[in-house]
């Protein structure tokens, strides 16, 4: 079984109280707003602003320009003639001087300048040299042969003016004792037969330097 529940619904209707309310409030604005225009009104119209003054200023004027002054006018003095003196010619006054001759004398020739002494002349030398080949089958050592020593010796001699050997010294040794001192009798004994040197075209004692070979086909 089916309940069906019903609810009575109240209609609003406003009071008329209320009506009253709201016109009070709407009157009591308007009647605020009448007093805040009075009010706002009297003091603006009460204290006006205070009036302008308006003073005349005096604007200095540009100064003017004065034109330059005119240059001066410069005029020359007057010129004053002065006459001429007068000249009296005297019969008697003294002669003048006689005229002074200055004579220059002509400047002297420099003394000639003497050329310096010409240098000695640079001497003239010839070394000594040896006149012919040379022959060291004599002076060969026999040991030497049977050894098979064969080599060369540099020799340096004295040669005298006359063409004499004073001194002979091995400047090379052959690497053999035997061939040095075999060259060294060589050239004491006259074995190096030896033309002596010059000294501006005289003989003169001089060095001279030489080989001496010794080998098995001289």
């Amino acid at each position: 079984m089916s309940m069906t529940t019903y609810r009575n619904v109240r209609t609003y209707k406003p009071s008329s109280s209320r009506y009253v309310g709201i016109g009070f409030v709407v009157a009591l604005h308007v009647v605020l707003v009448i007093f805040l225009i009075q009010v706002l009104g009297v003091r603006t119209f009460e204290a006006p602003p205070p009036p302008v003054k308006v003073s005349n200023i005096d604007i200095p004027k540009a100064e003017e320009k004065l034109p330059p002054p005119p240059p001066p006018d410069f005029k020359p003095p007057p010129q004053v003639f002065v006459p001429p003196p007068d000249v009296v010619i005297r019969s008697d006054a003294p002669a003048p001087p006689a005229a002074i001759t200055v004579t220059h004398e002509a400047p002297k020739a420099p003394a000639p300048v003497m050329a310096p002494p010409a240098p000695p002349a640079p001497k003239v030398s010839v070394p000594p040299h040896v006149a012919k080949a040379l022959d060291t089958e004599r002076w060969y050592p026999p040991i030497s042969k049977r050894l098979n020593e064969e080599g060369v010796v540099t020799l340096q001699m004295l040669v005298a003016a006359n063409g004499a050997v004073e001194d002979a010294r091995v400047a090379k040794s052959s690497g053999y004792p035997r061939l040095d001192n075999a060259a060294i009798a060589m050239a004491r004994g006259g074995g190096i037969p030896v033309v002596p040197g010059t000294q501006d075209g005289k003989p003169a004692e001089m060095w001279l330097t030489i080989a001496v070979r010794f080998n098995f086909s001289n």
